[in-house]
């Protein structure tokens, strides 16, 4: 007897998880029902998409055809990129080693970077447009990944340019040009395509050393003002919403019955997020413009953001405040680094702290990570500037957001 009623009753558990497994899953695909979270982009926005004389895709994907192949020493035919990439551009990645190993003395890299030249001067003509904006086909998705990752090859090789630009006399002019063309390119991209930020500051800041103080203070006044421009990618973070959207939570009913936990879990998962996101759209688009140490202040003011976590594929909201942070903390540092490098030409060396460059700024510009100043440390001839980073702690540079300066070489006067 005790046996048989041992065994209704394992049963009758397995009957009721199934059931309610099931039951999990149909209220899954009914939520489904309920019309997307966001409505369609603006006509207007559509329209901007597909405009050739206002939208710069068009004419970069024009300065990416006329790129010559690289030398064969960085191209990676079997990469990640896609088609698109290995038709036109070697990966990213081993362009940016060789960008990082730029000598104007090797006579490959500057034989291989002349003839780049015409593809390299459409690109930065191209970013004179407005906006950039990836078209929206059906193949949407695998067209933005490829296309991103031609069009960091032209970050790259606008770095590298500028390296060169960097080691001959009188060329602080052109340095400041290309150092503002890798700044837009980056965040164009970023906007729109994948909320992103490349470590940009620590290859950009010793390039100041070849600007006079002129160009200088104007690299100042236009990152000033690049700053003020910033716009937090609500269009990418609305992209990411729509995406997750289209995500179908499909009943397989022959998965239930192999993996009813796992299919019932990822459909109940599924469900809840995108409910959520229903309610609180609004406060995660808003959070991609808000920086690390002011995310508290805004999760108090929106607690219904703690229910949008990083499980089944969508993006976290603190990582959309970590992008726009890491963008501010990059801009701000290039700023204090030019800074920086005035204090030098006008008194020898660096100052001993950060408070010396006040007059340089309307406000003088704190850690987006702490609301803190960054953390400066000047030795004379060199000087290392970090900002804390994500974990908004003082890792001593090793992991943070950093620009190192080694004593100045001997040069030949800026431009």
């Amino acid at each position: 007897m005790a046996k048989a009623r041992s065994a209704r009753r394992n049963v009758a558990f397995v009957v009721v998880c199934f059931l309610g497994m099931a039951i999990l899953l149909v209220l899954a695909r009914v939520s489904q029902s309920r019309g997307p979270i966001l409505p369609p982009e603006s006509p207007e926005v559509t329209a901007l998409r597909f405009d050739r004389d206002r939208n710069a895709w068009y004419a970069l994907q024009d300065a990416v055809q006329l790129l010559p192949l690289p030398p064969p020493s960085v191209q990676y035919p079997d990469g990640p990129g896609g088609r698109f990439v290995k038709q036109y551009a070697p990966v990213p990645e081993s362009l940016a080693r060789m960008v990082w190993a730029t000598r104007p003395d090797d006579a490959v890299l500057m034989d291989y970077l002349a003839k780049c030249r015409p593809a390299i001067d459409k690109a930065r003509e191209a970013l004179l447009k407005p906006d950039l904006m990836f078209p929206m086909t059906d193949d949407a998705d695998e067209r933005r990944h490829e296309s991103r990752a031609a069009l960091a090859r032209f970050t790259n090789l606008l770095e590298a340019t500028a390296r060169v630009e960097a080691a001959s006399p009188g060329r602080g002019g052109e340095v400041a040009g290309l150092i503002r063309d890798v700044l837009r390119l980056e965040y164009m991209i970023s906007s729109d395509y994948h909320p992103y930020c490349r470590q940009l500051a620590p290859e950009l800041a010793p390039l100041f050393r070849s600007m006079s103080p002129r160009r200088l203070r104007q690299t100042l006044d236009w990152l000033a003002l690049f700053r003020q421009s910033l716009r937090p990618p609500y269009r990418c973070v609305e992209h990411t919403i729509r995406q997750f959207d289209t995500q179908k939570v499909d009943v397989d009913w022959r998965e239930v019955g192999r993996h009813p936990g796992q299919a019932a879990v990822y459909a109940f998962t599924t469900a809840r997020l995108k409910a959520a996101l229903r309610r609180y759209h609004d406060a995660y688009i808003g959070v991609a413009g808000v920086e690390l140490y002011r995310l508290p202040e805004f999760e108090n003011q929106h607690p219904g953001l703690k229910a949008l976590s990083d499980e089944g594929g969508l993006l976290s909201y603190r990582q959309l405040s970590y992008v726009h942070s890491q963008w501010l903390a990059q801009i701000d540092g290039l700023a204090i680094a030019a800074a920086l490098e005035i204090h030098r030409r006008a008194n020898g060396q660096y100052p001993e702290s950060l408070e010396s460059l006040r007059p340089y700024f309307v406000r003088l510009p704190v850690d987006p990570f702490t609301g803190k100043p960054f953390i400066y440390k000047g030795q004379g001839a060199d000087y290392v500037l970090y900002s804390c980073g994500p974990d908004q702690e003082d890792g001593g540079g090793a992991r943070d957001v950093i620009i190192r300066l080694a004593p100045a070489p001997t040069a030949t006067a800026p431009g």
